[in-house]
Formats: structure tokens, sequence, C-alpha cells
């Protein structure tokens, strides 16, 4: 009998593997989750549309706003969150320790057409919400980094 049964707690948030289909949110090419490891660990996503607005959720639990990082750079959306979980017992006699830096990602191509200088983004309750408005391709800029609220 093991004394611990354990479960990882990022397991869940292994995102299945998607592939472009038509089903897939038309504001996104494709997420580039595809090109990475298997055991990156990627926050789960809800992606909706109203009129001309995309509303896209992130579930960030336990991370502070100011250790979340949103980046839009040649059509890549990248949402990165980081911190380093601080030990309270340094000469602690541990049995188990699997965790001391948490990181977790998640990058999508977007598509011509969807605004990256009019992207905002709230963080309220450990959700992430950024809201993307249609604007004119010529209006956009190669690199934006989206201030939270």
């Amino acid at each position: 009998m093991r004394p611990f049964a354990i479960r990882r707690f990022h397991e869940k948030w292994k995102a299945p593997r998607v592939t472009p289909t038509p089903e897939y949110p038309p504001f996104l090419g494709h997420t580039l989750d595809d090109f990475e490891e298997e055991t990156t660990t990627k926050p789960p996503v809800n992606i909706k549309k109203k009129d001309k607005i995309w509303e896209m959720t992130i579930l960030l639990p336990g991370f502070k706003k100011e250790e979340i990082e949103v980046t839009v750079q040649d059509d890549i959306l990248t949402i990165r969150a980081e911190h380093k979980i601080s030990d309270v017992a340094e000469s602690s006699n541990y049995v188990l320790k699997e965790y001391e830096y948490d990181v977790v990602e998640r990058k999508f191509q977007l598509k011509k057409g969807i605004g990256h200088e009019k992207i905002d983004a709230k963080y309220e309750n450990g959700v992430l919400t950024l809201s993307f408005y249609d604007v004119p391709t010529n209006e956009e800029e190669w690199f934006k980094k989206v201030p939270i609220q």
C-alpha cells in the first residue's frame, strides 16, 4: 500500500491536441500548442464571439496580476504566467516535493484582421479575460505588450 496517492494537478491542464478545422474559432489560424512538447503545462481556454468582439478566458489560479504577461508579436498571441513558490521551511525533510517554480504558457496564431492594438485584458479571481476587437490591418503593429487591468 502506498502512503500517498499522487495526482498531478497540472495533468488535467494538458489541452487536447487541436488541428485547424472549420469548427475551430475563425479568429485563430491555429494554436501553437501543437508544436510544443506534451509535458508543457497549458492553462485551459474558452473562446466566444459577440458581434465584432472576440472574448478569450484563460484559467490562471494562484498567479498574481504582475506575474502574467500577454504579448502579440508577428501575429502570435502569447499568454505566459510564472512564479516561484517560496519555501517556508528550507530544512524540512520532504518525502515528496514536486513544485517550487510554476510556469504556464499558451500561444495562438492570430488571423489578419484581429486588431492587436485593440486587445483589452482583465484579471480577476484567477481568470484572465482578453477581448479582441476587429480593426483595419494597417493600424496593427508588429509587437504589443497588453496591459492587464
